[in-house]
């Protein structure tokens, strides 16, 4: 009869290391998705960082047409 009992507690055993590995597995898939995900957000602001340094207009980007109006 002891010998069920630690077969029977051996199962449990197995079944929750399983249901434990499932767990992991599926906490993986997601940290690897965010780490994708992370690293597209990552080049795309590098992309956009030299329009977040650079302004959009020159400092003489005003003279054109109308400087010739205001001498």
């Amino acid at each position: 009869m002891s010998n069920q009992i630690e077969i029977a507690k051996l199962h449990h055993e197995i079944s929750e290391m399983r249901a434990r590995l499932f767990q992991t597995e599926a906490q993986l898939e997601r940290l690897r998705a965010a780490k994708q995900a992370l690293a597209s957000e990552q080049a795309s602001l590098h992309d956009h960082k030299k329009w977040g340094s650079e302004p959009e207009l020159e400092h003489d980007a005003w003279r054109g047409q109308a400087e010739s109006t205001h001498d």
